[in-house]
């Protein structure tokens, strides 16, 4: 990214520009920030490349469209829609089961077997020290209720972290 910067000429009211020229445009460069012309294509302190052609135009290849933002309200299908093609097989290989984790909570709540399929450990590891006194069981029990809306959000937030770091 180039910030354009306009730097007037010295201005004299009566006659004008004092040197005659209407006015130069700067620009920084985004690597090392010195101060550049927007007609020069790189930065002459560190050498890269300043994403501008002639007269502060940026060259058609190397301008980069940032991915529409993600509304907070947005549904599963519309996340995982705006991943790339690497970013859906992670999502694909760590994504969590509904079902299972509702056998899990079934079956298994009672030593906290939901609780470490969510990554939960902690909270397993209490459900498994306890799992004597049979709370966790009557816990589990109640958890069977909401473990399908604990493991969407779960698969939603992975897709949001995935596709916030996971390139191609």
């Amino acid at each position: 990214m180039i910030f354009n910067l306009h730097v007037p000429e010295p201005y004299n009211a009566a006659a004008g520009p004092i040197s005659g020229n209407e006015g130069s445009s700067m620009a920084f460069c985004t690597n090392c920030g010195h101060s550049i012309s927007t007609d020069v294509k790189f930065c002459g302190e560190c050498g890269s490349s300043t994403g501008l052609g002639a007269h502060g135009a940026a060259f058609p290849s190397q301008r980069v469209e940032a991915p529409p933002a993600i509304p907070a309200d947005a549904d599963d299908l519309a996340i995982v829609s705006r991943l790339n093609d690497a970013q859906r097989m992670v999502f694909l290989s760590e994504k969590k089961s509904t079902v299972a984790g509702v056998f899990l909570c079934l079956f298994l709540g009672g030593v906290g077997g939901h609780q470490f399929y969510l990554g939960n450990t902690g909270t397993g590891v209490v459900y498994l020290l306890f799992c004597w006194t049979f709370i966790p069981a009557i816990i589990a029990l109640c958890e069977l209720f909401t473990i399908s809306s604990r493991v969407r959000r779960y698969n939603r937030n992975l897709a949001l972290r995935i596709g916030q770091h996971v390139t191609a």
